[in-house]
């Protein structure tokens, strides 16, 4: 029978955000549950031991009662131990796996599982140069004889359990194979999951939280009268003093369409929703400045991918201005302008737009909303 201790003590300093790593909330769940539900549902996993922080267990609600739940120690090794000594004891094999690595998949746990061995490694090649620092200067080690290694790992109990009492704690240990290689026992390698990130740094968090979010498509369309005395500005950019669109604020076309775009992608309706027309507190303001209201309101659970306009002008010609507006939207949003594109089209003389009476303009955007997001599910612990 195959038990997992799952590691979950870690207080994560080096994350911050006041809780432990393995509470913290990615993507709007608990950060220990992503692997304990993987190692749960797997057919040949009889249950696991949740190793957490001492004084904390209260705030863990593992909810299945295949979960032993146990306080750990100050260092990884200790929680280790305090989990082996919770397997019940008919546990033949355990899987000691690290809470930080959330992206655990069936089929790593297959490979793990598969070798008829005491103890089993999931590792990867070393793809980058490696050098060793020491007090006699830089030494470039061969690569191919070096791999980085994960969790889960998996030991027979009785070895496992010999090689912490046995090892002293002089031992260099960064890991349960560690251990278990000084007490001579074999270590069997399978290929290790790229994808199997640990979460260490507020990168790391970072990378995990786009990672996990939604991809989202949103469409905006936008279509104002020309009147005398009003100036076309689109994206901020100044294309003509003398005539322009005419509406509430500056009336632009282009940006009120990336507002609707973005506001509909996040399930929240258009710009009429954050920006009710006839409302006095937008009256005449720069587009630009709602667009920065509305991406302050959608917070930075949103992360823009590209966008794609259409802006449909009889006259005058846009192709001079378009370099210009492109940068200018770009930097409104906040990304580089490879991200953006806007094009002209004319409207060939057809209807009130090709009679040079009006303004339009089309977006389309892919956004990616991390699950704790505007418009997004979230679930708690």
């Amino acid at each position: 029978m195959t038990w997992a201790v799952l590691v979950a003590a870690g207080r994560g300093t080096r994350l911050g955000g006041g809780v432990p790593k393995g509470r913290r909330l990615l993507g709007g769940r608990p950060l220990y549950r992503f692997a304990l539900e993987t190692l749960l549902a797997h057919p040949s996993v009889a249950g696991v031991v949740l190793v957490v922080p001492r004084g904390d267990e209260a705030s863990f609600a593992p909810g299945d009662e295949r979960v032993r739940l146990v306080p750990g120690g100050e260092e990884r090794r200790e929680s280790v131990w305090a989990g082996i000594a919770a397997l019940p004891e008919d546990a033949v094999d355990v899987l000691v796996h690290d809470a930080a690595r959330p992206f655990l998949t069936r089929p790593l746990l297959d490979r793990v599982l598969a070798p008829r061995a005491e103890a089993v490694v999931p590792a990867l090649p070393i793809t980058d140069t490696v050098k060793e620092v020491g007090e006699d200067g830089v030494r470039t080690l061969r690569r191919e004889r070096l791999v980085c290694v994960q969790t889960p790992q998996r030991f027979r109990v009785a070895t496992l359990a010999r090689a912490h009492r046995e090892v002293g704690t002089d031992r260099y240990a960064p890991d349960d194979a560690a251990l278990v290689e000084a007490l001579g026992v074999e270590v069997t390698l399978v290929a290790a999951d790229p994808g199997n990130v640990k979460l260490t740094t507020p990168l790391d968090w970072q990378l995990a939280e786009e990672r996990l979010g939604e991809l989202r498509v949103g469409t905006g369309l936008d279509i104002h009268p020309l009147v005398a005395g009003r100036p076309l500005v689109l994206a901020g950019h100044l294309v003509d003093p003398e005539r322009g669109p005419a509406g509430d604020s500056d009336g632009d076309p282009l940006t009120h369409a990336v507002i609707d775009a973005l506001l509909g992608a996040c399930g929240q309706g258009d710009i009429g929703t954050l920006f009710p027309p006839g409302g006095r507190a937008h009256a005449g303001a720069p587009s630009l400045q709602l667009l920065a209201r509305t991406l302050a309101h959608l917070g930075e659970a949103v992360t823009l991918v590209n966008v794609d306009a259409t802006v449909v002008l009889q006259a005058p010609r846009l192709s001079p201005h378009l370099p210009a507006i492109r940068r200018r939207l770009a930097d409104a949003l906040g990304v580089e302008p490879a991200r953006v594109s806007v094009k002209a089209k004319t409207a060939d003389r057809l209807g009130a737009l090709g009679r040079e009476e009006g303004i339009a303009a089309q977006v389309a955007l892919l956004l990616r909303l991390r699950a704790s997001g505007p418009g997004g599910p979230a679930e708690g612990g």
